[in-house]
């Protein structure tokens, strides 16, 4: 359950650049992610996710920040495109609910960058993205970046929790809890040994190993 003790907890250690683990549900992806804090996010941060995690790591942001860009989910962008490329449109077509509902947007990069995918420049472009949610420059996203580029971007739905039980919406309704701006980076925890996503318990003795918070989808919903 998340009382005001965790949540200060919570908000403490993202304005303090520590990571928390949030395990989503065993009924649904059954996985866990190291999470960070898009504002305070550093090089040393991303080579934690990349090398520690393992899987590729994704910025999250809100809805709201998304529609006041100009940008939508690549479903949505391709459920309404008019389009030559008839394979796009069965790409997105599933009988997989998590597919079909998948919150992924565009992949970007900041302009100045010179690939994009060092651990340096992949800060840089995130922390340029908070800048604009932070001055509410809206605007300015497509002067200042790029796409396609190397870090994925994920919309959460509307109305977070009340839409989707996903990572993506259980993240930023943490940042608003806490009274943080949406923005989170995160990675799907994986088993170096199996290759497979941890299972839950290795990944509760790793957030035990060092002193993170573990979070656990039924903790936003109690």
């Amino acid at each position: 359950m998340l009382n005001q003790s965790l949540l200060s907890q919570i908000k403490k250690d993202f304005l303090n650049g520590k990571p928390i683990m949030l395990y989503d549900f065993p009924s649904r992806e059954n996985e866990t992610d190291l999470v960070y804090y898009g504002k305070n996010i550093k090089p040393i941060d991303i080579k934690d996710l990349r090398l520690n995690a393992g899987a590729p790591l994704t910025v999250y942001i809100d809805y709201e920040t998304a529609n006041k860009i100009g940008i939508t989910t690549y479903v949505n962008f391709i459920d309404n495109a008019k389009t030559n490329y008839p394979t796009y449109r069965k790409l997105v077509k599933s009988d997989d609910k998590l597919l079909i509902d998948a919150r992924f947007s565009i992949t970007f990069d900041f302009r100045a960058n010179k690939t994009g995918c060092s651990h340096l420049e992949t800060a840089i472009t995130i922390n340029q993205l908070t800048k604009i949610i932070e001055t509410k420059k809206y605007e300015d996203f497509p002067r200042k970046f790029k796409s396609p580029g190397h870090v994925p971007l994920i919309i959460s739905s509307k109305n977070l929790l009340k839409d989707r039980k996903g990572h993506s919406e259980m993240l930023i309704f943490l940042t608003k809890k806490v009274g943080l701006i949406p923005i989170i980076v995160a990675s799907e925890m994986i088993n170096t040994k199996n290759y497979k996503s941890m299972d839950y318990d290795d990944a509760k003795k790793y957030a035990t190993r060092n002193s993170l918070i573990f979070l656990e989808g039924k903790d936003l919903f109690d």
